[in-house]
């Protein structure tokens, strides 16, 4: 695939006996960006620096040629170049990937946002030849969601405690009951994948002998860049 940029065109023609002919050159702009970069995408996204389980993030791109000279660069406001993770170094057809730290030029950790990254490609052999370029975004998200709880609702005649709690991002959530000892006493929500928005959690209980005493809720939410955060009641 021909990169964006000006071609000469011209006919050749020869008849039966040998006889040449040329037309005139013509002039063929091309201006498009090529698919020298199918994709570019960043895995995982979101992501936290501050987290060891989840600290960096991999920009990975495809090259649908060789011998291509590559940038990639993560890009702040006004559209400046923060880090350039790849400068300008000669890659194969194929797929490639570049790995962020979440940090600027200077080593300095960003702040929370969503970020842009851009893949940049050209053919050194086409000179003056337009790049190619893929941008897509990345978010760097270092803050633990935040669990906001109501006081518990009992209701003694019905045997029933109801625990009210609200997510502001989605997250993958458990909650439990446990005794003074800190012993599970009952599971109530296992590892379930809940939307930004407000629950309930009913807890039915039995008094046998010997069974008596206070019980607690504890929730726990871990969100998409793997941030935890956990409550009692």
């Amino acid at each position: 695939e021909m990169l964006g940029g000006a071609y000469t065109s011209e006919v050749y023609a020869e008849d039966w006996v040998g006889n040449p002919a040329t037309s005139e050159a013509k002039t063929i702009v091309v201006d498009r960006a090529p698919t020298l970069i199918p994709y570019a995408y960043a895995v995982p996204d979101p992501f936290a620096p501050v987290n060891p389980n989840n600290s960096f993030t991999e920009i990975k791109y495809y090259l649908a040629r060789d011998n291509l000279k590559i940038r990639v660069a993560i890009i702040g406001e006004g559209s400046r170049e923060i880090k350039v993770l790849v400068r300008d170094e000669i890659k194969n057809k194929g797929e490639h990937a570049a790995r962020w730290l979440g940090d600027d030029e200077s080593g300095k950790r960003v702040v929370d946002a969503s970020y842009e990254f851009r893949v940049s490609a050209e053919d050194p052999n086409e000179v003056g030849a337009k790049s190619a370029r893929v941008s897509n975004t990345v978010l760097v998200d270092n803050v633990p969601p935040y669990i906001a709880l109501r006081p518990v609702q009992i209701d003694y005649a019905a045997k029933k405690a109801t625990l009210a709690y609200n997510l502001p991002e989605s997250s993958s959530v458990e909650v439990g009951v446990y005794d003074n000892q800190n012993n599970l006493i009952a599971t109530l929500v296992t590892t379930e994948a809940q939307a930004p928005g407000s629950y309930t959690v009913n807890y039915g209980w039995e008094l046998l002998s010997g069974d008596a005493g206070q019980r607690y809720f504890k929730i726990a939410a871990i969100d998409r860049a793997k941030n935890s955060a956990e409550k009692n009641t």
